[in-house]
C-alpha cells in the first residue's frame, strides 16, 4: 500500500469514531476517545511527500467525493459535507463557509509538508489534528448554529420506495430518472436489474449510471428526456422543507424545477414522488394533468396532514 492509500486507510478508521456521534457533541471541545492516534500521526509524516505532489492539482470543490490520493483537500472537503448531510440532509453550505474550509485544510496539509522533514516527534502533527477539530467545530458551529438538530437521514429498499410511490417495475418503460437516488444508487440498480432503463442524480452519488450533482440546479440544465421521474424522500421533502422556511430563499427555486419536470414529461409520462406537496399541487393543470394519491398513508407535517405519495401523469403536451 502506498503512502497515500495508508493515510487514508488511517483517516477512515478515525472518521468510522467520530462520525456517528451528534453534531452537538463535536461542539463540546474534545469529542473524546478520538484523539490521533501514533499510527494515524506516523502515516501522516510518511504520505508528508506524496501530498506535496498530489495538492498541485486542482482542488475539486464541486458534488461527489473525489479521490483521496488525486485531491486530497476536495476529498476532506466533500467527505465532511457528506458527514454534515447525513446527520441533516437540510444543512445549507454556503460558498463562504466551503472556501474557508478549503483554506483551513489547504494550510494544515502545506504545514504537515513543511514540517514533515524536520519532526523528531509525533506532538506536532497530533496539534495539527486538534487544530483540525477545532476547524470542524467551527463549521459545525457556522452551519448547523450553537444547538444542531438532528435529521434521520435513512436508506429505504427498492421494493418499499416503489410501493409508496404506487410504481410496478414490470409496467415501466422509457427512461427513468432517480432524483435523490443516494451514494449507492440503489433503485436505480434495482430498476437496471428488472430491464429498466434508469439512472439517478444525487450530490453525493458514487455508483454506475448516477450522476453526482446537486439538484435543482442540475435538473434545469441537463438531459429532460424522461419518460418518468421518482423521488422518494428527496427532492419534494426539501422543497416542502424550503417552503416552510422561506427565509432559506431557496423555495422558488425548487417551485421552478417542478414544474420544469411537468413541462418535459411526454405524453404519458409520470412525475412521482413522497411526500406530496399539496401547497403546489393545487396549482397543478388538471386539463394538462392527472393528479393521484397512490396510497390512503399520511404525513403529519408542521400541523398539515398531506399525503404519503404522489403521481402526476401528463395527459397533453
Amino acid at each position: 500500500m502506498d503512502t497515500l492509500s495508508a493515510l487514508h486507510a488511517e483517516l477512515d478508521r478515525r472518521s468510522a469514531l467520530t462520525e456517528p456521534l451528534p453534531l452537538a457533541r463535536h461542539l463540546q471541545g474534545h469529542v473524546g476517545a478520538t484523539r490521533p492516534t501514533r499510527s494515524l500521526c506516523a502515516a501522516a509524516i510518511n504520505a508528508a511527500p506524496a501530498l506535496q505532489d498530489a495538492m498541485r492539482q486542482r482542488t475539486t470543490t464541486g458534488a461527489g467525493v473525489p479521490a483521496f490520493c488525486a485531491d486530497p483537500v476536495g476529498h476532506v472537503a466533500a467527505r465532511t459535507e457528506q458527514w454534515l448531510h447525513a446527520h441533516n440532509q437540510f444543512l445549507q453550505i454556503g460558498s463562504r463557509i466551503r472556501a474557508a474550509y478549503h483554506a483551513h485544510l489547504t494550510r494544515v496539509l502545506r504545514r504537515l509538508v513543511t514540517m514533515a522533514p524536520h519532526i523528531n516527534s509525533l506532538d506536532p502533527v497530533a496539534q495539527l489534528f486538534e487544530q483540525h477539530e477545532h476547524a470542524v467545530r467551527q463549521l459545525v458551529l457556522d452551519v448547523a448554529g450553537p444547538r444542531p438538530i438532528e435529521v434521520a437521514n435513512a436508506a429505504y429498499t427498492p421494493e418499499l420506495q416503489l410501493r409508496i410511490l404506487g410504481l410496478d417495475v414490470r409496467t415501466l418503460s422509457g427512461r427513468v430518472l432517480d432524483l435523490g437516488c443516494g451514494v449507492d444508487g440503489r433503485l436505480v440498480r434495482h430498476l437496471r436489474d428488472h430491464g429498466v432503463r434508469a439512472w439517478g442524480i444525487d450530490r453525493y452519488a458514487d455508483a454506475a449510471w448516477c450522476r453526482a450533482a446537486s439538484w435543482p440546479e442540475a435538473l434545469l440544465h441537463g438531459d429532460r428526456r424522461w419518460r418518468t421521474v421518482v423521488s422518494h424522500h428527496a427532492f419534494s421533502l426539501h422543497f416542502l422543507h424550503h417552503h416552510l422556511n422561506p427565509s432559506s430563499g431557496r423555495a422558488l427555486g425548487y417551485a421552478t424545477a417542478y414544474r420544469e419536470l411537468l413541462d418535459h414529461l411526454p405524453p404519458g409520462g409520470t412525475l412521482a414522488y413522497a411526500p406530496a406537496l399539496p401547497f403546489i399541487e393545487q396549482a397543478v393543470d388538471r386539463h394538462r394533468f392527472a393528479v393521484a394519491h397512490p396510497t390512503a398513508a399520511t404525513l403529519h407535517v408542521a400541523g398539515m396532514e398531506i399525503p404519503l405519495a404522489t403521481q402526476i401523469r401528463k395527459l397533453v403536451a
